[in-house]
């Protein structure tokens, strides 16, 4: 009787509160005010289709918070519904809450930005979604309801104020797909602008992943429709906006040889013999640019293509001392510029020392207003920073910020990744300990090839306290369908790489690779060497030689030493390569495509060199035959460089090399097939 009773009693309790998303009998209405930025409806879109992905529920949307009843979700940044549902954002940037209060869903931001971030949150976290699910080719799993006892979760204001891409050396994502729209630009790259559709998702996994700023493409021309698109779509997306440290102003050699053009003039790029014909183009570009919200200015003075200015202005002065002073000149007509066209009362104003940047400011040669950000950089393939980084005493009245690479042209890394999330971590650690976490941009490149890495510089950017390397590797495998073995062969593969002796660096990325074997097959033609390293470019990169001092000059090392090398990092990564083929993957798609077929260009590349080294080893000894067979090797070298590639492009991805142009395979190839034939 008294257990009949306790049934009974325990049926008539009322059962749990459960907030139900989405299931086959009901729906929760989505409430965004009008009052909140257009650009947040856009992301409500975005949880509106995941949703509708993961039930094959749409939720309803409404306009008025007076028709959130228990039952709904409400996103809001309004103060009064702020102090009701979040007291705790009061005073913050970009932070935000997810909780469920009285049956409502809230999903409160400390300001629309931390709206965003917080929807994004709970769309990766409670939904399930890979913010680079587009890229990575892994979908949400269906569920047939999306509901929730309990949800309380805060993110704090992130370490770093701006968090941004910057879209560099992106030949494959200009190609992949067409109707972009053309460029009038006098490089043999560039000629024609990412189609929309592409940067419609580059500019949604950057939300996803919680960036705010986007350098959207190199060279951006404003008075090209087809590029102010960009812009355009970025700001869309509630993005700030950013220029190339090539174009400040947002105005590269191009864009000014090509407003002249368009005027019937021929004005030669000289600052120091014609500032005023720089002033205007300065101003006419600082006015289109002014038009976007959140615009980040970048000032400076550059030369063509990245280079230093002289190498552009053959009247430009001769001394460091002379050159500082001309570039602060310009920098200081800028910035009225600047204060005339921009009506906010301290626009954020960026400047870049990258190559030339670096030693001037070092040596004092450079007068920078304190209202300006010094952004150091990187050295590019090795990611140290680079002295000046490390010796310029911080002023309490400026702030600073830093520029990494995930990938860079033409050293590589280009087409391979190889910068692990650990060193990412340990150089973002002492940006932040330096800099007090103003700006950090990254470059990209083409994106998917470093989703791996842009991942994880999402997580410790927000959160730099507590950020372990390793434990973030582990979960994001385990997020994907991949056994804990994963992330222990993706360590393995970063640490593949051969690290230089003398020089802490890795030695032989893609890039590097490629350019070595670039160099013994120009000199076994008896022709001109087309790599980056040919002496009638070396004078172009000035700057690069006297702030990069870990790069290796054409023609320092011998055939023998450098395969040895060569023959190190092949075993390296055979030894990863065997590794992953053990893995018992369910769906290997991801881990092929950002991993194996990576492994394997690289592998590729380096037993390209190795026998074009072989090669030249041969000939030197007088062996004929040896070289033949040699020269042979290095034709099949590309069928592993092939296959690696295969690996990334199924499906979609079809024609995702169509635009390997700074790379340049094919070309290797036709080398590779002039030198057999010469044979």
């Amino acid at each position: 009787m008294k257990l009949l009773c306790l049934i009974l009693t325990l049926c008539a309790l009322p059962a749990s509160a459960r907030f139900v998303l989405a299931s086959k009998t009901a729906v929760a209405p989505v409430v965004l005010s009008e009052s909140e930025p257009l650009w947040l409806r856009v992301a409500l879109n975005d949880l509106v289709e995941d949703v509708r992905r993961i039930t094959g529920r749409t939720l309803p949307v409404a306009v008025s918070t007076e028709a959130c009843k228990p039952g709904c979700i409400i996103l809001t940044s309004d103060p009064a519904l702020i102090q009701r549902y979040a007291p705790g954002l009061a005073g913050k940037s970009e932070a935000a809450e997810i909780r469920l209060v009285d049956d409502v869903l809230v999903i409160a931001g400390s300001d629309p930005q931390g709206v965003m971030h917080g929807l994004y949150d709970f769309i990766e976290h409670d939904l399930g979604v890979d913010p680079m699910r587009f890229w990575s080719g892994i979908q949400p799993k269906p569920r047939a309801e999306l509901a929730w006892d309990t949800l309380n979760r805060s993110l704090p204001q992130p370490s770093f104020r701006y968090r941004g891409w910057f879209l560099n050396d992106e030949d494959l994502l200009t190609e992949w797909k067409p109707g972009g729209g053309p460029r009038d630009i006098d490089y043999p790259f560039y000629q024609q602008v990412i189609a929309p559709e592409v940067m419609d998702r580059v500019f949604e996994s950057m939300v996803r992943l919680k960036f705010n700023l986007a350098i959207p493409s190199s060279f951006t021309d404003l008075d090209n429709p087809a590029e102010e698109r960009l812009i355009q779509q970025a700001t869309r997306r509630g993005l700030a906006v950013s220029m190339h440290h090539v174009e400040p102003m947002g105005v590269s050699a191009f864009a000014f040889l090509n407003y002249w053009r368009a005027r019937g003039k021929t004005v030669e790029y000289s600052y120091s013999s014609n500032p005023g014909a720089f002033h205007e183009v300065w101003r006419h570009y600082a006015r289109k640019w002014a038009r976007y919200p959140g615009v980040v200015w970048q000032v400076g003075l550059r030369g063509i293509a990245d280079r230093p200015v002289w190498l552009a202005d053959q009247t430009a002065p001769k001394t460091d001392a002379g050159r500082g002073a001309l570039i602060s000149s310009a920098i200081e007509a800028q910035l009225r510029i600047i204060r005339e066209v921009d009506s906010r009362p301290h626009p954020p104003i960026t400047t870049t020392l990258w190559m030339e940047g670096s030693y001037l400011f070092r040596d004092g040669h450079l007068n920078i207003p304190s209202e300006v950000t010094i952004v150091f950089t990187d050295n590019g393939p090795g990611w140290k920073w680079l002295d000046d980084f490390r010796e310029t005493p911080r002023q309490a009245d400026r702030t600073y910020g830093t520029y990494f690479h995930h990938a860079v042209w033409g050293y590589g890394p280009h087409l391979v990744q190889a910068v692990s999330p650990d060193l990412t971590y340990r150089q973002m650690s002492l940006a932040y300990q330096k800099n007090k976490g103003t700006y950090a941009i990254f470059n990209v490149s083409n994106i998917r090839e470093f989703q791996t890495g842009l991942a994880a510089t999402s997580a410790m950017l927000w959160k730099m306290d507590g950020f372990h390397a390793a434990s973030w590797l582990r979960q994001w495998c385990a997020d994907r369908g991949m056994p804990p073995e994963a992330a222990a062969v993706y360590r393995r593969f970063y640490d593949a790489y051969v690290i230089h002796e003398t020089r802490g660096t890795p030695d032989l990325l893609d890039g590097i690779a490629l350019h070595e074997g670039e160099r013994i097959i120009g000199a076994l033609l008896s022709r001109k060497n087309e790599s980056l390293y040919t002496a009638s470019k070396r004078e172009s990169f000035d700057g690069a030689a006297r702030s990069f001092n870990h790069l290796r000059s054409n023609g320092e090392e011998a055939p023998p030493a450098l395969l040895k090398r060569l023959e190190r990092q092949i075993a390296n990564l055979d030894a990863v390569l065997a590794d992953a083929s053990r893995l018992p993957l369910a769906d290997r798609e991801l881990f092929d495509a950002n991993l194996v077929g990576q492994a394997r260009i690289l592998r590729g590349i380096c037993q390209w060199t190795a026998a074009l080294a072989r090669t030249s080893s041969a000939l030197k000894s007088g062996s004929a035959d040896q070289a033949k067979r040699h020269a042979r090797e290095a034709m099949e070298a590309f069928s592993e460089i092939r296959a690696g590639q295969s690996l990334n492009t199924h499906g979609q991805w079809a024609d995702w090399y169509r635009g390997d142009r700074k790379m340049n395979l094919n070309r290797a190839l036709d080398q590779t097939r002039k030198l057999a034939e010469v044979l």
